[in-house]
């Protein structure tokens, strides 16, 4: 789950990721019950080892905690 968003961060300026967001799949990886570390490695190696430095995400979010 997304606890904190750092404010200079890729994914704070994008603006869709927010706190109590959870992410589900890295690049067709499914993350679903992997540690926090074991998360934040998987996006930073796939991110470092991609030329264009995209990652695809898969996010899921509760309507209610968002509000909208």
């Amino acid at each position: 789950m997304c606890v904190h968003l750092y404010e200079f961060g890729v994914s704070f300026r994008e603006g869709t990721i927010r706190a109590g967001d959870r992410i589900v799949s890295v690049d067709g990886v499914d993350v679903t019950g992997c540690s926090l570390l074991h998360c934040a490695s998987l996006l930073t190696c796939r991110a470092t080892a991609l030329t264009n430095r995209r990652v695809v995400l898969v996010v899921e979010y509760d309507v209610i905690v968002n509000g909208q």
